[in-house]
């Protein structure tokens, strides 16, 4: 099983812990983070550790200090056995035992003209969810998925959580993550998130009220009302419920700074 451990880079242990398949693990200064390291140097969201098609990934969320490696500072790294990343004064490093993993669990992608009203807002007296509207600006292709997991993964590739079509749509295109009830958007590729506005940056915040794009695909939030037949003591309705957040560590670095 792969697996995590954390030191201060004199070598001092702080933490080890496994991976779990088909989730993803948020680190940095945040209370919010999953893995909070609590230094300076250390950005507030510094870095996403995810899993795509069986590897393990490090991508870095646009911090002031990067990823160091032993070739340089890297904004996304692919882990393999043995393998070490530095952040600020803690060093990440990853053991992989190579085990199968689980691709797609949990996603419910809706037909774009099921039985689902579109609503801007939510209303205490009605049944709803929170969706993801992806569309590619060149076909004008649409999809609508249930956000149920903690992390989602898009792009061509069929290991990924949601699969596309298209031009200009990469294998790993897109990394979905949750913070508490925020969403975000990462690449782990070289490009870059850009805003309404057009302004790029490595990691956006979703929202309903504006549309982030990462190449030729565009991402925006969504509301909907469950339709009778999707009740929540149905079992597609328990699927589409958003889960609470999972097992987070915190360690404080403010005695060991850069």
């Amino acid at each position: 099983m792969p697996s995590v451990y954390i030191a201060k880079d004199d070598g001092v242990a702080l933490l080890d812990f496994d991976l779990k398949s088909g989730r993803s693990y948020t680190i940095g200064r945040s209370s919010m983070a999953d893995v909070r390291l609590e230094a300076q140097s250390i950005s507030r969201l510094h870095a996403l550790l995810f899993e795509h098609g069986g590897i393990w990934k490090l991508t870095d969320l646009g911090s002031t200090k990067g990823l160091r490696t032993k070739e340089g500072v890297l904004k996304n790294r692919t882990l393999t056995n043995g393998d070490w990343v530095a952040i600020g004064p803690a060093v990440i490093w990853f053991f992989d035992e190579k085990e199968e993993m689980e691709t797609g669990a949990g996603l419910s992608q809706l037909d774009m003209d099921a039985d689902t009203d579109i609503i801007s807002k939510p209303s205490p007296e009605n049944q709803h969810m929170t969706l993801l509207h992806v569309r590619h600006r060149e076909t004008g292709a649409k999809n609508l998925v249930g956000l149920t997991r903690k992390s989602i993964l898009i792009g061509a590739d069929t290991s990924c959580d949601i699969q596309l079509d298209g031009t200009g749509i990469e294998n790993l295109h897109a990394v979905l993550f949750r913070l508490e009830k925020t969403w975000f958007i990462t690449t782990s590729e070289q490009g870059q998130v850009l805003d309404t506005s057009g302004m790029p940056s490595e990691c956006a915040e979703l929202s309903h009220e504006k549309t982030s794009s990462i190449g030729s695909l565009e991402f925006k939030l969504c509301l909907a009302l469950i339709p009778a037949k999707l009740e929540p003591q149905n079992e597609p309705a328990k699927s589409l419920k958003l889960k609470k957040p999972r097992d987070s560590f915190d360690i404080d670095l403010t005695n060991r700074d850069e």
